[in-house]
């Protein structure tokens, strides 16, 4: 495989990325509904050209502050129901499958590593990448956990 372009975001100063072909496109959306009695990782609902979208709070999930101005990042395929709060601090970068190959398990200081696939070092900057995989199966035993203390049945 050829290059792909890795997008890279920063929250509380440590970087974060996603390659772009599992996002759609980065969105200021507005309007968000917070819905009650939900998982705390789960920010809200917001509708997007029609589309009801899941919005994730990521600074939460990574114990990370919530950044000042807030965009969302669409993911793509069959996640596109799916956007992440992320910070207006923006980068790409171009970065091979070579690369990719070599992401490395997560280092001892990297918080909440059930949404991380790994790490890996590019020029002097430490990038922790966001797994889809992993980030939609953590929601879905988010909501599941949330669905059984709200309904005990008797």
């Amino acid at each position: 495989m050829g290059n792909q372009i890795l997008l890279q975001f920063e929250l509380d100063k440590e970087q974060y990325g996603l390659v772009l072909n599992t996002l759609s496109q980065i969105i200021l959306l507005e309007n968000i509904l917070k819905l009650p009695k939900c998982p705390d990782c789960i920010y809200g609902v917001g509708n997007h050209k029609g589309t009801i979208i899941t919005i994730v709070n990521i600074p939460l999930i990574l114990k990370k502050s919530m950044p000042e101005k807030q965009y969302v990042a669409l993911l793509s395929e069959k996640y596109s129901h799916i956007g992440l709060i992320i910070s207006e601090k923006l980068k790409t970068d171009i970065i091979s499958q070579i690369d990719l190959n070599q992401l490395k398990l997560c280092s001892e200081n990297v918080i909440n590593t059930s949404i991380i696939e790994g790490e890996l070092l590019i020029g002097n900057r430490l990038i922790q990448f966001i797994s889809p995989n992993k980030l939609y199966n953590y929601l879905m035993e988010s909501v599941n956990s949330c669905l059984r203390k709200e309904f005990v049945l008797f």
